[in-house]
């Protein structure tokens, strides 16, 4: 992957998962074969205790597939942040009127849904029928916190 979008594990960490859970299948097969038409418990031993290595193999294998995968997620997840609160920034001012007369906001709602919004939120994207603040309210919407329909003046821009 390119490094916009890093990988979900490391590059090589499937592979060496693979190779050492194939490891532990051949462990236990093994031990499996050394036990099979041996009755005397003390001759047994040797092999029960390589059938141990196998489970062992696989958990240990399993939690540094698991960690650098999370690891890498974790990465992902800032670089997602990151652009999502780049993104806010920008839709949050472009949406903001350049004036403060808030009276002049035209707002927009959609029946069924629980907020109402400027007509030029991304959110509700042309949809829905203008109505008046109050008449929103009594619908049971409240305002929108991505285009601030009903913000203090201080927020808007002039």
């Amino acid at each position: 992957m390119n490094a916009t979008h890093p990988p979900f594990a490391p590059p090589r960490l499937p592979a060496l998962v693979v190779g050492v859970q194939l490891l532990a299948v051949a462990v236990a097969v093994v031990a499996w074969y050394g036990t099979s038409g041996v009755d005397v418990p003390s001759r047994q031993l040797p092999w029960i205790g390589l059938a141990c290595l196998a489970p062992m193999l696989s958990g240990a294998v399993n939690a540094v597939w698991i960690l650098g995968t999370r690891r890498a997620l974790g990465r992902r997840q800032q670089l997602v942040a990151e652009r999502a609160r780049r993104l806010a920034g920008q839709l949050r001012h472009s949406g903001l009127p350049k004036t403060t007369d808030l009276a002049a906001v035209k707002l927009v709602g959609v029946a069924g849904l629980t907020f109402y919004h400027r007509a030029g939120c991304v959110l509700i994207e042309g949809r829905g029928s203008a109505a008046s603040r109050e008449d929103h309210e009594r619908a049971g919407r409240s305002a929108c916190g991505w285009c601030l329909p009903n913000p203090s003046p201080e927020l808007t821009r002039r």
